[in-house]
């Protein structure tokens, strides 16, 4: 009886996450992960051959927008950099972390998250 109960639960909870307001459309969005560096691309051939991939799936009938990120959306990567003061110790090593990904050009419209959105979620826009 117990696992039925907890596997009831976790359906409910699965359909509920569901419906949850992301700030953003999910409709329509499609997401790739492509790794230049891994397919053998080099120096200014990554920058090169991002660059064509976007234009090319631009072109593309019915795209709307297309852009890119590092680490990508709901990736569970993420980039960080230490911000270091003269003169000032951070209380602990989480002090001067910090938490970014590079975007490009008309990320957050492409996704659909007004900048207005992202930054009230998020405090601040790195």
């Amino acid at each position: 009886m117990l696992v039925l109960v907890t596997a009831g639960l976790l359906v409910r909870s699965l359909r509920n996450l569901q419906e949850v307001d992301l700030g953003y459309s999910r409709d329509q969005l499609l997401l790739a992960r492509v790794d230049f560096l891994q397919s053998g691309y080099k120096g200014t051939a990554v920058q090169n051959g991002l660059r064509e991939l976007l234009d090319r799936l631009g072109t593309l009938p019915g795209v709307r927008s297309v852009s890119a990120s590092s680490n990508g959306l709901f990736s569970g990567d993420e980039s960080s950099d230490a911000i270091l003061i003269d003169g000032v110790a951070p209380a602990n090593h989480q002090d001067n972390a910090t938490a970014d990904d590079e975007v490009g050009p008309n990320y957050f419209s492409t996704v659909g998250v007004p900048l207005s959105w992202a930054a009230k979620s998020h405090n601040r826009i790195s």
